[in-house]
């Protein structure tokens, strides 16, 4: 069915009754920031992450599109041709083909042991996992990494019985990639704190966490730098950083320490083959003290 002529007010209906088509219709509104609809890629994100869990070609194609072109997450081509091929590939060939080629190049899993669900005698407080994501953050900042850590697996662990049937709760699926994105999110940045980067690495791979969380890959570059890693690895650091340093979910200090690692590579020669010198170092540094970062400020006294 064509929504495309629909009211917003008719599609969120629609949407709200869980309805595919519709849910994509929206993605694509808030994606481009069309028919009275304001652009909010925010939402963008969660309607074709919605759709994808759906199965759904068009929530596959906007996330296609969103990766490729560094659209509300850092640009990721890898991550893109991986949504383009579940989407039938770029040039749009047969469905069955697609769906042949994956199951010649995945070998069938074995299925899992099966446990029936057993319903709870009351239902799951939705309180209680968003008060244990708190503890766990403050349990971090307060340098008890041992605690934000069993606290995070404890809220994943419940995260996964609630979407096994195991337990129960009036929390929406909105609500539920919330929690885990915000759980992962910790988990990364103690894992930063720890100076951890196999586990900073991994977490903020994870579905979601760094286009929610940009500044993780301010986290990534300063480990990788500190620990004298390879300038390939540096470059790459470089380019996401390039492409997350006007995210809108990050704050005014927060782009700062962007633009400032982004105007430390520079200085230190990474990105000299795609063309960057000192001066651009120098207008980082500029665009980060212009954030009210004092090392910036520091560092444009040198040049």
């Amino acid at each position: 069915m064509d929504y495309s002529n629909k009211s917003n007010e008719e599609l969120l209906q629609l949407v709200n009754q869980k309805d595919g088509e519709a849910i994509c219709e929206l993605g694509e509104r808030c994606l481009y920031g069309t028919k009275g609809h304001e652009k909010n890629l925010t939402k963008a994100y969660q309607m074709f992450h919605k759709a994808e869990k759906m199965g759904l070609e068009k929530g596959y194609l906007g996330l296609a599109y969103m990766y490729e072109n560094g659209v509300y997450f850092a640009k990721n081509q890898k991550i893109a041709d991986e949504y383009y091929q579940k989407a039938g590939g770029r040039q749009q060939r047969a469905i069955n083909s697609s769906v042949k080629m994956e199951k010649e190049q995945i070998p069938t899993p074995k299925p899992a042991p099966i446990r029936t669900p057993v319903p709870p005698t009351t239902p799951h407080p939705d309180t209680e996992i968003p008060q244990k994501i708190n503890r766990a953050e403050q349990a971090r900042q307060q340098g008890n990494y041992t605690l934000a850590k069993t606290e995070c697996h404890e809220v994943l662990k419940r995260l996964q019985d609630m979407e096994n049937g195991f337990i129960s709760a009036s929390g929406t699926e909105d609500d539920v990639d919330e929690w885990r994105i915000n759980t992962y999110w910790i988990l990364a940045f103690t894992a930063f704190n720890e100076q951890n980067i196999p586990d900073l690495e991994e977490y903020m791979s994870k579905e979601g966490v760094l286009g929610l969380n940009p500044w993780g890959a301010y986290l990534i570059a300063v480990l990788h730098n500190n620990m004298s890693y390879s300038n390939i690895v540096l470059e790459q650091d470089l380019q996401t950083l390039l492409m997350v340093k006007n995210n809108m979910n990050m704050t005014t200090e927060q782009k700062g320490d962007v633009y400032a690692m982004i105007g430390d590579l520079i200085s230190q020669g990474v990105g000299i083959g795609a063309g960057y010198q000192a001066d651009d170092a120098y207008e980082y540094y500029r665009e980060a003290s212009n954030c009210g970062n004092e090392y910036a400020v520091e560092q444009m006294s040198s040049f």
